[in-house]
């Protein structure tokens, strides 16, 4: 027994009252559901307190917390818009029905690491997950994020569709989303492995399905601590990251293959350097 259950009994039960009648109001996707069952128990776990307790000096302590963890600033900015998601809905609901009466003031917390390098918020979350793969497995997550591809697109490459354009290996990507063939530049720290693994014109370069590209990241996203990243985060992080380095809309319009620059401005427009995919995502796996 914990110590918040000695202190706490009745509001703990609850709290996990309140908690359940939020995750099973909202009826999110499956994933956005774990993700933020999984916030909840985390920061419950961590502040031990009942959660109409919790103050604004709470809040900036776990954020600090989370960021001597190792915790990227996309990954801490997730966590406090899942509490604050819960909070407004306790304080929609009421003491009456179950909710709270006050809730802390989210504001307030400053959500900035002491040191943040604009351009780079997203490499730290991208590298944990690719640190759980190697070989040829990791050599597909990494053209995910490099290439900004949709699943189904890499899934349905084949090696006559890898090209080298001068000096830049480029991959013609057939089967888009708006029908439209596209060229795909591929980095020069990836061409050398993707050229080592070079089958028959009518192979798959993956080795994989549209469902065997999910399961991958899945498994590698679980074990690097982000259940919620979908094979889609990485192509929302290749364009967060791009506009962030300088990028001009059409440029990133032209590399995930949008039909036009003002599409890829309604889906990223909103980004500032203290925003980032992950802010945008909470787990969908949709293929914008």
């Amino acid at each position: 027994m914990t110590a918040l259950e000695v202190l706490y009994p009745p509001q703990q039960d609850a709290d996990d009252a309140l908690v359940t009648l939020w995750l099973d109001t909202h009826r999110q996707h499956p994933e956005t559901r774990r993700s933020y069952d999984a916030t909840l128990r985390q920061f419950r776990s961590w502040v031990q307190k009942p959660l109409a307790r919790v103050e604004l000096q709470d809040l900036q302590r776990w954020a600090e917390q989370l960021y001597r963890e190792g915790r990227a600033a996309s990954t801490v900015r997730l966590r406090f818009r899942h509490l604050r998601v819960f909070y407004l809905f306790a304080r929609e609901l009421g003491p009456r029905r179950g909710g709270l009466a006050e809730v802390p003031l989210f504001g307030g917390v400053d959500l900035k690491p002491a040191t943040e390098t604009v351009g780079c918020r997203l490499v730290p979350d991208v590298e944990a997950v690719l640190a759980q793969l190697e070989g040829r497995e990791r050599l597909v997550v990494e053209l995910l994020f490099y290439g900004g591809f949709r699943r189904a697109e890499l899934a349905g490459l084949c090696w006559r569709d890898i090209l080298l354009v001068g000096r830049k290996g480029k991959a013609l990507v057939r089967q888009t989303k708006n029908g439209k063939p596209r060229y795909v530049t591929i980095p020069t720290r990836l061409w050398a492995r993707v050229y080592e693994l070079q089958g028959k014109p009518d192979e798959s370069v993956t080795g994989l399905s549209k469902q065997g590209i999910y399961r991958l990241v899945k498994r590698a996203a679980k074990a690097a601590g982000f259940p919620a990243v979908s094979p889609h985060w990485f192509r929302h992080s290749c364009a967060t990251e791009a506009r962030q380095a300088g990028a001009s809309w059409d440029q990133v319009a032209a590399h995930l293959g949008h039909s036009n620059s003002e599409i890829t401005q309604k889906i990223y427009g909103h980004l500032t350097h203290d925003t980032t995919a992950a802010d945008i995502l909470e787990g969908q796996d949709d293929e914008s």
